[in-house]
C-alpha cells in the first residue's frame, strides 16, 4: 500500500481530491476489514494531542521563492479522542475557507473578524498493520453567522467525505477537503449555495482545485 507520509503537502493535488470523490483506496492485498478489537486499537493508539503544520494552497505567495505556492500554519493542535473515533483542529483561521472566492469582498472582511473556528471530525480507520493506520476523514460541516452587507448570515462550510488520512509512529497526517459554502436557506428550508454552485464541481481546474485543500502533519505531543 502506498504510504502519504513521506509526500510532500499538496503535490498530489489532483490523485487526492479525485479519492476523496470517488471514497476509494488501493484494492491491494493489504487492504483488509478490521475487526471491532483492531478498531479500537487504532484509536487507542491515535489518541492524544498532536502538534504540527497545516498546509494550504496561497496563491498570492511569490512563485519564484515557492514555486509550489504552499503556505502553512505552525503549531496548529489537533486531539483525537478515545473511546469517540473523532479528532478536533482546534483554532483554524476562518478567512481560510473563503480565500478561494472572487468579488466576495466583504464576506472576507467578515470572516477576518469572526476570527478562528474548530473542525470536529469523525474518522474511520479503514488498515492497520504494525505501526501505521489509514483512516477515512468525515468533517462535519462548520456553522457561523457572519455580519456583512448590514445583514446577518447563516454560513455553512462543508466538506468533501472520506478524504484520506493516516497514522505512522506517532505522526498523523491527513487532509480536508473543502467542497461547498452555503448562505441562508432557500424556500424549500434547504441550504442554498452561495452562488448557486459547490466549491467543487466537474468544470474545477487543478490549480482551483488547490485552493479547496488542507494538509495537516503533526506529532504526538
Amino acid at each position: 500500500m502506498k504510504k502519504l507520509i513521506n509526500i510532500l503537502p499538496l503535490f498530489i493535488i489532483g490523485m487526492l481530491v479525485s479519492l476523496s470523490m470517488t471514497s476509494c483506496v488501493d484494492n491491494d492485498d493489504d487492504t483488509n476489514g478490521l475487526t471491532e478489537n483492531e478498531i479500537k486499537t487504532c484509536i487507542m493508539t491515535m489518541s492524544g494531542s498532536y502538534s504540527g503544520k497545516l498546509y494550504y494552497f496561497n496563491k498570492d505567495i511569490d512563485k519564484t521563492k515557492y514555486p509550489k505556492q504552499t503556505d502553512s500554519i505552525e503549531n496548529m493542535t489537533v486531539r483525537f479522542s478515545y473511546p469517540e473515533s473523532a479528532f478536533v483542529i482546534e483554532s483554524v483561521p476562518v478567512k481560510l475557507f473563503f480565500k478561494q472566492l472572487k468579488n466576495h469582498d466583504d464576506l472576507k472582511a467578515a470572516a477576518d473578524d469572526y476570527g478562528y473556528t474548530d473542525i470536529k471530525v469523525k474518522y474511520v480507520p479503514y488498515y492497520l498493520k504494525d505501526k501505521y493506520i489509514a483512516y477515512y476523514n468525515q468533517p462535519e460541516t462548520i456553522s457561523m453567522n457572519l455580519f456583512y452587507g448590514n445583514v446577518n448570515h447563516d454560513i455553512k462550510i462543508a466538506f468533501m467525505q472520506n478524504s484520506l488520512g493516516e497514522w505512522f509512529n506517532g505522526q498523523a497526517h491527513f487532509q480536508l477537503v473543502e467542497a461547498a459554502i452555503y448562505d441562508g436557506y432557500d424556500n424549500k428550508g434547504q441550504p442554498e449555495l452561495l452562488d448557486g454552485k459547490p466549491l467543487y464541481n466537474q468544470g474545477l481546474s487543478t490549480e482551483d482545485a488547490k485552493d479547496l485543500i488542507f494538509e495537516y502533519v503533526g506529532k504526538n505531543k
